[in-house]
């Protein structure tokens, strides 16, 4: 139970590495001793049918379901690092009152997608006090829970999250989060034995190890930087993406994860299309993979089409637009040698 609370958290009480590698210099002064990027959510209207597309034609395991007292309910794809993709939908709009289930229900009027980026930061109390000593307006530490099917009482809090209360970020559905009273969660685990952990429901068809990316779409790379570096994260290189149509620029974001801040550099490319429809928006992912080769079987299985390799910031790569993802853009690589 204790990794099915560290995979379906969520985001409703408030609103990676690859080629390149930084664990040898200090961490971040928010995240501190924080792994970083934790998880991205994809809001969709309807689960079920959104599991099946990641599941049937996109090779992912998908987790066990739940509930948020905020009137939102979601499944989570897990990887073995702890990062997961949380899948997300409003189940009960009456009960969607709190700023972030409201700001999932607002977004779903008009798409789907990836809507918000968790990183994971240790102590919270420090992220808040340090972000609160820079200046930002923030909101918490506060608790959230989540109620796993099945289960019959509602369980102690999960987990603390700090969130800006007018995002100073491009992009910038971003929040902190720091997992609390996980011995609890684990004796959970005796007298609800469905909610051990299942280390076969972190195997995937298509080979997803984990995130290595998270893609904010931009308009200035410049002021994002500037913007990211004042919370307290590093920038990294500047890169082309000319499968996207972009510039990106990348941002460290914990020992394991990089925010890739992307930017039109072709008027008519993805990128510019994607700004022009969902604005400064968490746009899509970079997922490690053990065979690409594999990869590409199972998504020419699944999607019934075959998809170009090309060589990626972090190795050669796969990319599956938006609209067969649910709203989400994936690139799935290979890491280089």
């Amino acid at each position: 139970m204790l990794q099915r609370l560290l995979g379906t958290c969520g985001v409703l009480l408030l609103v990676a590495l690859g080629g390149r590698t930084w664990q040898s210099e200090p961490q971040s002064p928010v995240l501190g001793r924080g792994q970083g990027i934790d998880h991205v959510g994809v809001a969709v209207p309807d689960l079920k049918a959104a599991e099946q597309i990641y599941r049937d034609r996109l090779g992912f395991t998908i987790g066990d379901e739940g509930k948020h007292p905020g009137g939102t309910a979601n499944a989570s794809v897990d990887f073995s690092n702890h990062q997961y993709l949380e899948l997300i939908t409003v189940y009960d709009r009456k009960l969607a009152t709190r700023p972030a289930a409201a700001m999932i229900a607002s977004f779903l009027d008009k798409h789907e997608g990836a809507v918000f980026l968790g990183l994971q930061a240790s102590p919270i109390d420090q992220t808040a006090a340090y972000l609160r000593g820079r200046g930002f307006d923030v909101i918490g530490p506060t608790e959230g829970t989540w109620i796993p099917d099945g289960m019959k009482e509602t369980p102690p809090a999960g987990w603390k999250s700090v969130s800006f209360k007018n995002p100073p970020v491009p992009g910038g559905r971003i929040f902190f989060i720091e997992y609390i009273n996980k011995d609890y969660w684990k004796k959970l685990e005796e007298k609800y034995p469905n909610l051990r952990e299942d280390p076969a429901k972190k195997i995937h068809a298509n080979g997803a190890l984990g995130l290595r990316a998270v893609w904010m779409s931009v308009k200035d790379l410049d002021e994002a930087t500037k913007a990211y570096e004042a919370v307290g994260l590093v920038g990294g290189a500047r890169i082309p993406l000319p499968a996207i149509g972009a510039t990106a620029q990348e941002i460290r974001a914990g020992s394991n994860g990089t925010i890739l801040l992307v930017s039109p550099a072709e008027p008519d490319g993805a990128t510019a299309r994607f700004l022009s429809d969902r604005g400064e928006s968490v746009m899509g992912v970079s997922i490690e993979v053990q065979s690409l080769a594999k990869t590409q079987s199972v998504l020419k299985t699944g999607l019934q089409q075959d998809l170009a390799e090309y060589s990626g910031p972090y190795g050669k790569s796969l990319l599956v637009p938006g609209e067969s993802a649910a709203g989400a853009w994936i690139e799935f690589f290979e890491k280089g040698k």
